[in-house]
């Protein structure tokens, strides 16, 4: 009888246990009829650095934004960025993109790396020597995600 009864009791916490581990309290709950995959987070990926591209120099820019499990997800919606060279007279180049628009989304989205590319030509007259950090920030901003912003610090010549 003993043993039934330990045997039982095993058997049921067997079960428990591995009922409770394919419960994951940690995941965000989504409200029904919202789509998941929405971007919480935008990054500007390691890669973004000044490139020459047929002998111009070039701000290569790599954008990644996230859903809430940490995925590469598509964005839809204006995309902004702003350099700002430090050292200088409060001296900025913007340039937006509109990733709303599919040909536009298609253009700069890279089906390797799931990020999106911005190949961007500052055009500065006097360009920052080669040891100046450049500051990027970008700010991205839809109905459904709200505003997403990021920052990145490059220098020329790295």
């Amino acid at each position: 009888m003993t043993a039934r009864l330990i045997g039982t009791t095993f058997i049921s916490l067997l079960f428990a246990t591995m009922f409770a581990s394919g419960c994951d309290s940690t995941r965000r709950r989504v409200p029904e009829g919202v789509w998941p995959w929405l971007p919480v987070r935008v990054d500007f990926h390691r890669m973004s650095r000044f490139v020459d591209l047929d002998g111009a120099e070039v701000l290569s820019l790599h954008l990644e934004f996230l859903d809430a499990d940490g995925d590469p997800v598509k964005f839809s919606g204006p995309v902004t960025f702003r350099v700002i060279p430090e050292n200088t007279l409060n001296e900025s180049w913007t340039f937006g993109y509109d990733l709303s628009n599919l040909r536009t989304n298609a253009d700069h989205w890279d089906h390797v790396t799931s990020m999106y590319e911005f190949d961007i030509e500052v055009g500065w007259d006097d360009p920052p020597l080669k040891n100046t950090p450049i500051r990027i920030r970008v700010a991205a901003e839809s109905a459904q995600t709200g505003l997403l912003e990021s920052g990145i610090t490059v220098r020329r010549g790295d």
